[in-house]
């Protein structure tokens, strides 16, 4: 029998007997695909995040997930290795992204490839891939992980090519790591990532503009590569505004250059890429 087919084959026998078993009700580990041992085994991401118990983890095998993930409760969701391989991409679904119905905290509509909602979340070792989001203008937000009034670690993860489409990358969207909190301080550690091909931020902290309001983020040993000389958008590679505060150590930052000053109130030349309006702890 072809591999690929018996892969699938295989798969959607042991989706059959989770769903026969209730297994999926009391697991504490599931994984998305058939590269580890025992546990419950799914084929989307959002299937295994739906099922595990809080405060879970969810393993996901190397592969493309074409999906977008909402998580809502405290788990872990980690790529794992197989033999040589170790790539977990999560990738735009068929028809592209779609907002699902979510809004930013300032009621702007959002697509997001990961969103972490109201939960203590650790998303480690997955690639996000924004390309050819299938967005036709400049009403919805892109974003590839994005933490709404949430907590935990971001880190060890690569995310690529969160951008609008050729003729729309002057709109202020396309965000590749974005946390924002209208509520509280929660507290994101966004460390060792990898982000490159994004359209207005590579890491984004955000609170509402309210004095003592926003997260705290702790933003670590990150490389934020923008788009290079461009004449269509302000990019920024770190920005922390709005009523968020934070640490900042120890990032490589590089290629956000605005070439067209007239329409820029803090056009930098060289490639730093910092917006930062922090309240210092």
């Amino acid at each position: 029998m072809d591999p690929i087919r018996n892969f699938a084959l295989s798969c959607l026998a042991l989706v059959a007997l989770v769903a026969l078993s209730g297994q999926a009700l009391a697991s504490s580990s599931d994984t998305v695909g058939l590269c580890a041992g025992p546990g419950t085994h799914y084929i989307t991401i959002q299937a295994a995040v739906t099922a595990v118990s809080a405060g879970g983890t969810v393993k996901v095998c190397p592969g493309t997930y074409p999906e977008q993930v909402t998580i809502n409760k405290n788990l872990t969701l980690i790529g794992i290795a197989n033999g040589t391989s170790d790539a977990a991409v999560v990738t735009v679904p068929n028809g592209g992204l779609v907002t699902h119905g979510v809004v930013d905290i300032f009621g702007f509509p959002t697509a997001a490839q990961i969103l972490v909602q109201n939960a203590n979340v650790t998303v480690s070792h997955i690639t996000v891939d924004g390309a050819n989001d299938g967005l036709t203008d400049c009403s919805i937000d892109a974003i590839g992980i994005y933490y709404q009034n949430s907590s935990g670690t971001i880190t060890d993860n690569a995310v690529r090519n969160v951008l609008l489409p050729t003729g729309l990358q002057g709109c202020q969207d396309g965000l590749a790591i974005n946390v924002e909190a209208s509520s509280g301080n929660p507290v994101v550690t966004i460390s060792d990532n990898s982000v490159r091909n994004y359209d207005k931020n590579g890491i984004t902290a955000s609170g509402p503009g309210t004095a003592g309001v926003g997260p705290f983020v702790i933003v670590r040993s990150n490389t934020v590569i923008g788009l290079g000389a461009t004449t269509v958008i302000a990019q920024n590679g770190i920005q922390v505004g709005l009523g968020a505060t934070g640490t900042i150590t120890s990032n490589y930052v590089a290629d956000d250059i605005y070439t067209n000053p007239p329409n820029c109130s803090h056009h930098a030349p060289e490639p730093l890429g910092f917006w930062f309006m922090l309240r210092r702890p």
